[in-house]
């Protein structure tokens, strides 16, 4: 059985949204989430704009520090920038002073590459609890969470991803894909060509939220 992280529950911000009617049907939502290397991104973009599709980057702040160019380029497409924390660690095992110090550092260091300050945290490993939104919510910070791993890091291939992704349901799906994954290209690629074959749209989470 393949297996994902932590998934959106009724009550998170995307199924807010949907619920709420903000969007027209048939929409996804594409996270990525971008903590290693940029070499990826161009090919990602590519395909992004090849199909005229929208998408959400999560960056941590030791990789907007560290790339700051890519992190620019990333911001003045138009998408929207959210937060991946300072270092990728799992939100849920750190007491409250580094828990609340990786969202403030990665929120600042990001703000300080693009010029714009994320308002949108997606926790590493999708790992969050009350603790973990209170301590957002002080921030700033609104959590979102994914309805769907892509697998695009698992040895499984892309065929086997997209089957697991269709399987679990594409409409107001938020689907967790990582720049850095060796399959992310491909299964990005058959992921837009999926959407446009059942005519789904992207869409960011901003506009989505009317914020």
């Amino acid at each position: 059985m393949l297996v994902s992280y932590h998934k959106a529950r009724p009550g998170d911000p995307l199924r807010r949204i949907q619920r709420a009617g903000t969007l027209p049907a048939r929409h996804v939502f594409l996270l990525f989430d971008v903590s290693y290397g940029p070499a990826n991104l161009p090919i990602l973009t590519r395909l992004l704009d090849s199909a005229a599709a929208r998408a959400n980057w999560f960056l941590t702040g030791e990789w907007a520090t560290k790339h700051s160019g890519a992190a620019r380029r990333l911001a003045a497409r138009g998408d929207l920038i959210g937060n991946h924390t300072w270092s990728h660690r799992n939100l849920r095992e750190l007491p409250p002073v580094e828990m609340r110090r990786e969202i403030a550092r990665g929120r600042d260091a990001i703000a300080n590459a693009t010029g714009k300050s994320p308002s949108w945290l997606r926790p590493p490993f999708g790992e969050s609890n009350d603790s973990v939104a209170a301590e957002a919510r002080e921030l700033g910070q609104r959590i979102v969470k994914c309805t769907v791993d892509s697998l695009d890091w698992h040895s499984f291939g892309p065929p086997a991803c997209m089957e697991h992704i269709v399987r679990s349901g594409l409409d107001g799906a938020a689907v967790a894909l990582h720049a850095c994954a060796d399959h992310a290209p491909a299964v990005l690629e058959a992921l837009l060509e999926e959407l446009a074959r059942q005519g789904f749209r992207t869409a960011t989470v901003d506009p989505a939220a009317g914020l």
